[in-house]
């Protein structure tokens, strides 16, 4: 199954895929699918080993593209920036 943050990533990089028209007539239908599928079953979505493999490799940004995530916005505190007074 997907995680929420695999639908955003595969359903925007897909359409992004499609749009810049580079794909052969397999490519473009079998894109099209897995779009169909992420967009029915969301987080729920299942790919087989080798459709996801597909889905990771025709969906790759290719160049020095930083793809990081920002999975948190909280500021860690260390137990020395905790210590008042010493």
């Amino acid at each position: 199954m997907l995680s929420e943050i695999e639908v955003i990533y595969f359903r925007s990089r897909i359409d992004d895929v499609l749009g810049e028209g580079r794909v052969s007539a397999w490519q473009r239908g079998f894109l099209l699918d897995m779009r169909q599928k992420i967009e029915r079953y969301g987080t729920r979505t299942r790919f087989s080993e080798k459709q996801l493999a597909t889905v990771k490799r025709l969906a790759a940004i290719k160049g020095d593209a930083d793809l990081r995530l920002v999975v948190s916005n909280r500021v860690t505190r260390t137990p020395a920036a905790l210590d008042i007074g010493a």
